[in-house]
């Protein structure tokens, strides 16, 4: 139970990257007044089928009894998530060059933002703030108790 834990953790962070540098991409195109071109369709389909086994995998944890800590807004975001790219896609393939890069370039930047408001969404109580707790002990304000 814990590798599919473990996999759905690890695949949002691989949604993160594929989608950022998808973004980018556009952008870039965007800037230059041309379309995306096919390759960057085929990365964002790739990275559409990412979505879809991230929010599979996410159905079958649901099923075996894991849930996130705010379980409604966790499944908002893999709605939003699921239904966002083939819309912009659909949007996106009727307009000229340079909006259909800016168009793409939107739906994966909006993606990336949906992936890390689910991440902190699926996140327990108390985990990730590592950083703050180590400041904490650093200032002297947690006690450790001495061997």
């Amino acid at each position: 139970m814990n590798r599919i834990v473990v996999l759905h953790a690890n695949l949002v962070f691989t949604i993160l990257l594929a989608f950022g540098a998808l973004g980018v991409w556009a952008l870039v195109a965007a800037a230059l007044k041309r379309s995306p071109g096919q390759l960057f369709l085929s990365g964002f389909a790739i990275g559409a089928l990412l979505v879809i086994a991230e929010v599979a995998i996410g159905a079958i944890m649901w099923a075996w009894g894991l849930r996130p800590p705010q379980p409604e807004v966790h499944l908002i975001y893999a709605a939003v998530a699921l239904a966002s790219l083939p819309l912009a896609h659909r949007y996106a393939r009727n307009q000229p060059a340079r909006q259909q890069s800016l168009v793409y370039a939107l739906a994966c930047l909006w993606l990336c933002a949906i992936a890390l408001r689910a991440i902190e969404t699926g996140r327990p109580p108390g985990v990730g703030h590592e950083s703050h707790e180590l400041h904490e002990l650093q200032r002297g304000v947690i006690d450790v108790p001495s061997l």
